[in-house]
């Protein structure tokens, strides 16, 4: 994840992305800036994003907790060594163990040297050796209890399933981060929509106002009608008023998603405009066309099942606290050199420790509580599959409805330009009236921005569908994928 992240931030430094996605605190200066397209402020806030920092810092929390479940076998190496400053014995003793734990049957291998010198008391008799010392080698494994697994392996595992199961709940957490970035952007596109009609409709009653007022002058029209007029103009005024306050407050909660490569947000100007997005919905249908939808692939349903392989280790462990405790370690042991006959040739012990719990009332009590948890996740696994496979059905039931919808609302648009157009001339004309031509061109007005909210929301319903399934992060990486690589 942070080798994409810095290969975005390399394109973005030098010139392979377009300007825009970087941004520089000086661009805030500029008159007149350059387009921002929604492609960009997914590549911008994948870059930038502070989230995406959180979220790598956890999953280097998740790695560095598997590296210090890997440190339990890692090589011990161990010495003790004892000399006596006074008294009536004079010797010495020193021994080195150099030792790992095994990744089976809790089996751990020791590889040592020992070596004395001296008289030593008949207490200390086990430390005596040779003169050119003892070398040996021990192994211990366990045969019932901690054999199938043990603490130390199943530590291991969980923190290994965990930085995988970190990686799937990034994956979602970027998908829904990206999600709202894609809303913010089209929730600012649609309010810059908004306030192009009303300001056109505004300009349009301000360039007729002095016709009006002509015609009232010579008499061709009554007092009435220009008072009638200016009542309209206010309230188009208004209204382009209220739209320009919403498309603000559109523009500082996109500027979240859009930032300098400080990761501080960049505040959007009034006359950026947005990017057509007829390309990218073609895009998106590309992308939801190709879509091989498995549901078993969807990172919620995997982090589910990396949760209930850990929770399967767990109970692992649990149903061997439940055995009794047999361990077995064999010794093999040769002196060096000159000394007593008793210490010369070859040496093999072999031991056993047993150990058998009676009530065993904890280990039965976490066997349980695993069992449960494991139940409450396949049980979970069940529902998310459930609700994903509906919720696709629901996404594509209204998305072959928002189609259907918009292709009526542009034809109505275009019918009630028309009328417009034709009540304009009756006016002219003298035929019509000013109440029936606001009607016509508030009613074309509207019926441009329900093609522009309709076709907004079919964006929304596929940006949506691909955070759902998972993919909207692949999608926004797939930009990064045609670029020359480092």
């Amino acid at each position: 994840m942070m080798s994409l992240i810095n290969r975005i931030r390399a394109c973005i430094a030098s010139g392979l992305l377009l300007a825009s996605v970087s941004i520089s605190a000086d661009e805030t200066d500029s008159a007149v800036q350059p387009a921002i397209s929604l492609a960009e402020i997914l590549v911008n806030t994948l870059a930038y994003h502070p989230k995406t920092e959180m979220l790598q810092a956890k999953l280097e929390q998740r790695q560095a907790k598997q590296q210090q479940a890997e440190g339990a076998f890692d090589l011990q190496l161990e010495h003790r060594h004892q000399s006596r400053g006074s008294g009536y014995y004079d010797g010495w003793f020193s021994q080195q163990y150099l030792s790992r734990q095994l990744a089976f049957a809790n089996a751990k291998l020791q590889v040592g040297y020992r070596n004395s010198e001296g008289t030593l008391p008949v207490y200390e008799d086990e430390y005596r050796t040779l003169d050119k010392g003892e070398p040996n080698l021990k192994l211990s494994l366990s045969l019932l209890r901690n054999r199938a697994m043990d603490p130390k392996r199943q530590a291991l595992q969980e923190a290994s399933i965990g930085v995988a199961l970190e990686g799937e709940l990034q994956r979602l957490s970027l998908n829904d981060l990206l999600a709202e970035a894609a809303q913010a952007y089209l929730s600012w596109y649609l309010s810059h929509r908004e306030l192009s009609v009303a300001q056109q409709l505004l300009q349009l009653a301000e360039t007729r106002k002095v016709g009006i007022t002509q015609r009232v002058t010579s008499g061709d029209l009554a007092q009435v009608v220009e008072l009638e007029f200016e009542s309209t103009l206010f309230s188009r005024s208004a209204k382009v008023i209220e739209l320009r306050q919403k498309l603000d407050l559109a523009s500082l909660k996109l500027s979240l998603y859009r930032r300098d490569n400080q990761g501080q947000p960049i505040q959007i100007s009034s006359t950026t405009q947005p990017a057509a997005l007829d390309s990218l919905s073609r895009a998106l249908d590309q992308a939801l066309a190709n879509l091989n939808i498995n549901i078993n692939q969807h990172p919620r349903v995997q982090a589910l099942n990396l949760r209930a392989r850990q929770l399967q280790s767990q109970r692992k462990l649990s149903r061997g606290d439940l055995l009794p405790e047999l361990d077995v370690q064999l010794t093999l042991a040769r002196d060096l050199g000159e000394g007593s006959e008793t210490l010369q040739g070859n040496e093999s012990y072999l031991g056993l420790k047993f150990t058998a719990p009676i009530e065993r009332r904890k280990a039965k009590g976490k066997l349980r509580a695993v069992e449960a948890e494991i139940k409450a996740v396949n049980s979970e696994q069940q529902l998310t599959r459930e609700y994903l496979n509906n919720m696709l059905l629901q996404q594509e039931t209204q998305l072959r409805n928002q189609q259907k919808l918009l292709q009526l609302r542009k034809q109505q648009a275009a019918l009630t330009e028309k009328l417009a157009k034709v009540e304009m001339q009756r006016f002219q004309a003298g035929d019509s009236d000013l109440f029936l031509l606001n009607a016509r061109e508030i009613a074309s007005a509207e019926a441009k921005l329900q093609v522009a909210q309709t076709f907004t929301s079919i964006l929304r319903q596929k940006m949506t569908g691909l955070a759902q399934v998972g993919q909207l992060s692949e999608l926004t990486q797939s930009i990064i994928a045609a670029l020359p690589s480092d």
